[in-house]
């Protein structure tokens, strides 16, 4: 009876041993990740504007969603628009900041700047910028489904007269894009307001004896557009595109009236508060258009710009009469010394 006993005890010891084993191990893991989630700083979303999108409604309502395991301090948030504070003129609650402007923004570029603190001061702070642009005409399509590595062609253009210069896209997705149509908008030249496009560009390039290429560094601007690919309504991640082909075509008569090197036309993206230079191919040219693609990873506002042509000029003639002006001048020198010599008695005539 003895031995049954301790045979009773010792199960009853190894089981609590075990148990507080896995119980200590069980506390200690959720105490080190309660502990490093306790350190995380809130989250923050800007759900409406985007920063980097483009909007056409100059009262739009800005909506900005937080989030914290340990909570809000309310007394921590700052709201910022165009670096003013407005904070007190917006609703300020646990979950966010809604503001809705009581007048007109202005055409062009708006910077939004938020900050918030946690209950144990870990503060996070949310910058970016969204653009207020005037649209001159634009086009919805619809996609539909796109399944994963799918290369899906949709045609914008289908010869009829539309005021869009896209004519194609074609997406290659990443992964599942339910319920899917594309949004284009002609913009207005001078309704975009962030800085003109930029390319890279060469000063002088030498074409052979005589002769120079001088680059004006004149880009033309042909058009503005801003894309937008939806998914069941929102916006696609751009994690789920692999690559966007966008086909467009350029009227040939506005190339040959602005004097435009057709080789050179560049699609740009304005992305990060900067112009993205896409790679951009010369695809073929009818009586009417010259047709290009250019490859983007992304949505937002495009430029397509074409730069002047190198204008050449002939240097041969500058050049010789610089060097005539320059023997005439040496010649004038040596007559000058000569007759100062023989004025002095070093140079005289025999007789």
């Amino acid at each position: 009876m003895r031995l049954g006993k301790n045979l009773v005890n010792k199960s009853i010891v190894r089981k609590f041993v075990n148990f507080s084993f896995v119980f200590i191990l069980f506390f200690s893991c959720f105490t080190f990740f309660y502990v490093e989630r306790t350190r995380a700083a809130p989250t923050i979303k800007v759900e409406n504007p985007e920063f980097d999108s483009t909007i056409y409604d100059k009262t739009p309502t800005i909506k900005i969603f937080y989030s914290d395991i340990v909570g809000i301090n309310l007394d921590s948030v700052v709201f910022y628009l165009d670096n003013v504070d407005l904070t007190s003129n917006a609703t300020v609650s646990m979950d966010g900041v809604i503001y809705i402007p009581p007048s007109n923004l202005t055409i062009g570029r708006h910077t939004i700047l938020l900050t918030v603190s946690d209950t144990l001061n870990n503060s996070t702070v949310k910058s970016g910028a969204f653009i207020i642009a005037k649209s001159i005409s634009s086009i919805e399509k619809e996609v539909g489904d796109i399944d994963p590595y799918e290369i899906k062609e949709i045609i914008i253009d289908d010869g009829t007269t539309l005021p869009i210069v896209i004519y194609k896209i074609i997406i290659n997705s990443k992964n599942k894009l339910n319920n899917t149509n594309i949004f284009i908008a002609n913009l207005s030249v001078d309704s975009v307001g962030v800085t003109e496009p930029r390319i890279t560009d060469t000063d002088i390039i030498s074409v052979g004896a005589g002769y120079s290429m001088t680059y004006t560094n004149n880009l033309f601007i042909y058009s503005y557009f801003n894309l937008e690919f939806l998914s069941n309504g929102t916006s696609i991640d751009e994690s789920d595109i692999d690559s966007i082909t966008i086909n467009f075509k350029i009227l040939n008569s506005w190339i040959d009236s602005n004097n435009i090197d057709k080789q050179g036309v560049r699609l740009l993206r304005y992305t990060d508060d900067s112009w993205q230079e896409l790679i951009t191919t010369f695809d073929s040219e009818d009586s009417n258009y010259d047709y290009y693609s250019a490859v983007t990873e992304g949505f937002s506002l495009f430029a397509l710009v074409g730069p002047e042509k190198f204008v050449e000029k002939p240097i041969v003639e500058s050049g010789g009469i610089n060097i005539l002006l320059i023997i005439g001048v040496i010649i004038a020198v040596i007559i000058i010394i000569i007759l100062f010599l023989f004025w002095r008695g070093y140079l005289y005539i025999e007789k």
